[in-house]
């Protein structure tokens, strides 16, 4: 008999706070696999930051690779675009006396602004290789529009040059009286070199 407990079956079955027999080494087992579970859940999440990583990388290295593609392509393409303008400029300048003195710098200038305005233009350059038929055309065309406007200014400055050497010569201009009378043809006639000597003997 014990002194905490009157009742005698109570006694022989034990504490009712007693943990059924094989209880501690379940709860440990449990335990067990949730440590495991735990540690493969983070083995695997490991596994993939290691995997993303790797793939950034490799990312960044074709993105590089292709950027440096990229700036290589371009770079030829201006070579070959610069190419086809100095081509384009020559040729015009061939194909037209009033454009064959002038700087090439110049022309291109020239053409360019013609393009800029005539979308038609543009579009021919743009498909000079597929079609340089058209190209060819529409640059010979556009070479004979700028040598026609160039050639009218020159030939108006010309004309006033001329005009004022002769009013000089005839005495008409102030303070030019005396001077040998000279007619337009006979300028005309004159070289260049002989044509400024003549206007300078002038004052002109």
């Amino acid at each position: 008999m014990t002194l905490d407990n009157d009742d005698p079956q109570a006694a022989a079955n034990g504490s009712d706070d007693q943990l059924p027999a094989g209880s501690e080494e379940q709860g440990a087992q449990g335990n067990d696999e949730d440590e495991s579970l735990d540690k493969i859940l983070a083995d695997i999440g490991a596994e993939n930051a290691r995997a993303d990583a790797a793939d950034d990388a490799a990312a960044k290295d074709e993105q590089g690779k292709a950027d440096e593609t990229n700036a290589a392509v371009q770079s030829i393409l201006r070579r070959e675009v610069r190419r086809d303008v100095a081509t384009a400029v020559d040729a015009v300048q061939k194909e037209n006396e009033t454009l064959k003195g002038l700087d090439s710098g110049i022309v291109e200038s020239l053409m360019q602004g013609e393009a800029a305005k005539d979308k038609r233009v543009q579009a021919a350059w743009v498909n000079r290789d597929e079609d340089p038929e058209t190209w060819n055309k529409v640059r010979s065309g556009l070479g004979k529009k700028i040598a026609k406007g160039l050639g009218g200014t020159v030939d108006a400055n010309a004309t006033a040059d001329q005009n004022a050497v002769i009013a000089a010569a005839n005495g008409k201009s102030p303070g030019r009286g005396g001077a040998q009378s000279v007619d337009n043809s006979a300028l005309t006639a004159m070289t260049d070199a002989e044509f400024k000597a003549h206007k300078a003997t002038l004052g002109s």
